[in-house]
């Protein structure tokens, strides 16, 4: 039942979200988290469909709910940063990849978006700290930012 139902969800997503915004997609996960409420990829495909229709707090909702049924989802908190920064939550995004960071150390992609949003909130020494780091994890785009606004 459980295979059966992710499969849904992914076809459904597959076929709804492009076009019109996907609001047919979000109506299917609907469904689906009624059918079972700890279904995360139901959770997850419904936050891509609201972040396509630019709902970023309904999509905020649904990453929180998958934390509430997983609470080391790492790429959950990761997606929340990013949605905080869309937003210009930026101390909350700033938490969220704090989060992703605590849970995985070596998560590049959280200590450069990280970066971002210390940036924008002026604390420019924990930024470069930041880049640093995501570069040193591989991030090479970070060397470009270190350069730029780090010397």
């Amino acid at each position: 039942m459980f295979i059966q139902l992710t499969n849904f969800v992914k076809s459904s997503f597959e076929k709804k979200i492009g076009g019109l915004g996907g609001t047919g997609a979000i109506e299917d996960f609907d469904k689906a988290i009624e059918i079972n409420l700890k279904d995360i990829s139901a959770y997850r495909f419904r936050a891509e469909a609201k972040v396509k229709m630019k709902d970023y707090q309904g999509a905020i909702d649904d990453y929180t709910s998958v934390i509430s049924i997983n609470p080391s989802d790492v790429d959950a908190y990761y997606s929340l940063g990013f949605l905080k920064d869309q937003i210009e939550d930026y101390e909350g995004a700033i938490g969220d990849y704090t989060l992703a960071i605590k849970i995985n150390p070596n998560y590049a992609n959280a200590y450069y978006y990280r970066g971002f949003d210390k940036y924008s909130i002026g604390d420019k020494n924990g930024s470069c700290t930041d880049w640093r780091k995501a570069g040193e994890l591989d991030n090479s785009k970070a060397y470009d930012l270190i350069k730029q606004f780090c010397n």
